[in-house]
């Protein structure tokens, strides 16, 4: 699977970028994975900053797996840069 061979790549010490972690969270959300692509979603927080993509499957796996109290959670995120993709979303939903 995507986490095994994720979880292999930090083995070997390979650094995986915003769109490496934009498909695991991807993988994660059609799986409803929910806690899988949380914590995806807060290393690729921390190690590149959040991305519309990630952000967003993050919220919709959350959503799959009826985890209401984290999706909100999500969506209180008080950093400046979630905040951005979270105007991001909002107007890609809007359009």
């Amino acid at each position: 699977s995507a986490l095994r061979l994720f979880d292999k790549m930090r083995q070997k010490a390979i650094t995986a970028d915003a769109f490496a972690f934009d498909s695991l969270v991807g993988a994660c959300q059609r799986d409803a994975a929910w806690a899988e692509a949380l914590g995806l979603f807060q290393q690729l927080c921390d190690e590149h900053g959040p991305t519309v993509l990630a952000y967003n499957a993050t919220l919709s796996a959350c959503e799959k797996a009826t985890q209401w109290p984290t999706a909100l959670a999500l969506l209180e995120l008080p950093t400046e840069s979630v905040r951005s993709v979270r105007n991001d979303v909002a107007v890609e939903l809007a359009v």
